[in-house]
């Protein structure tokens, strides 16, 4: 596809000499990510909701990479580098397998990954064996607490505390004022832990070199996993979690998120062992030949589930009214 190289140059050329800083390394990053799934094929309206549907990204995330393929194919067609006109047609997945995703592996799998893509070779310096050390440690932190990137990166010496009852650490969480929160560390990583102490930036990483090194332990393990960041470790910390029929309220506790729906956007309306089920429960439900009495039964287990044992819950057929009260 050389007329494809070429106009990916000129296209960024152009992006570069009118677009802001941040808006040309948009686009440079995605022309790379598109390239490199492209392989060297042609690019067609399959291959680019393909392409879209293999990101595994969040709806408002796929809808702005939607809109770069568009710029991108409507530059191509105006330099007269291509002719056709079906990139019009492209449509976004409706389903986007987000979070609870059935694709992505088990907590003890994903430990793997970690360990394969960061072990130490023995061409390493002592600067590279350093940043191979950290991003393990950083990356078995995450899968076991579930930290965001940022939030990682944020921590200090001072955040860790280990002479309590239970050893944490205080996050910083996202969206609270800069509000700090305890998160329980597992005894396997204390004593790595402790030796950070002294430290004012604990991991001095980033999310690229950690994405690699995740790349990495992919290759060599020869896994079949389509996209795997370092963000993906915090939703199988999530669904391990779901897997051993936490409370929903907790579990939000546990990602901190500021409002439940967030909680419930991304994990608690998906069922990882059996996906299709969940949606077709949903299907039906949209339907009108669906009662009412089967609406309200669906949505009083939905509600029992979020309340967990700390509540009890009682439904009201005649009313349709579901009420709750503190046990």
């Amino acid at each position: 596809m050389t007329w494809f190289t070429e106009a990916s140059d000129t296209y960024l050329s152009a992006t570069k000499a009118n677009q802001s800083p941040s808006t040309y390394i948009n686009y440079r990053n995605f022309v790379g990510r598109l390239t490199r799934f492209l392989n060297g094929r042609e690019i067609t309206l399959p291959i680019a909701e393909q392409y879209l549907y293999s990101l595994g990204w969040k709806p408002s995330s796929i809808a702005g990479e939607t809109k770069r393929i568009k710029a991108f194919m409507r530059f191509c067609l105006d330099h007269e580098y291509y002719t056709q006109e079906w990139f019009k047609k492209i449509k976004a997945p409706e389903v986007i397998t987000n979070g609870n995703d059935i694709r992505l592996p088990g907590i003890e799998t994903a430990l793997k990954i970690i360990i394969a893509g960061t072990e130490l070779q023995h061409w390493y310096n002592k600067v590279a064996t350093q940043v191979n050390k950290d991003m393990r440690l950083a990356l078995t932190l995450v899968l076991y607490t579930g930290l965001r990137f940022a939030e990682l990166t944020k921590l200090t010496g001072d955040d860790i505390v280990l002479d309590g009852a239970i050893p944490v650490i205080m996050v910083t969480s996202k969206g609270k004022g800069g509000a700090k929160e305890q998160q329980s560390i597992p005894d396997s990583i204390v004593e790595d832990m402790r030796a950070l102490k002294e430290r004012k930036q604990l991991f001095p990483i980033t999310n690229g070199t950690c994405n690699l090194a995740l790349k990495r332990g992919i290759k060599i393990l020869k896994l079949d996993i389509p996209t795997f960041t370092v963000h993906k470790l915090r939703h199988i910390f999530a669904n391990d979690l779901m897997e051993n029929d936490i409370n929903p309220y907790k579990l939000k506790g546990l990602m901190r998120h500021s409002k439940f729906a967030t909680t419930e956007t991304y994990y608690l309306h998906k069922d990882q062992t059996d996906l299709s089920k969940q949606v077709n429960i949903y299907n039906s439900l949209s339907r009108k030949s669906r009662s009412s009495a089967e609406k309200l039964d669906y949505y009083f287990k939905q509600f029992s589930r979020m309340a967990g044992e700390e509540m009890a819950v009682s439904i009201d057929k005649e009313s349709g009214r579901i009420t709750a009260s503190i046990i």
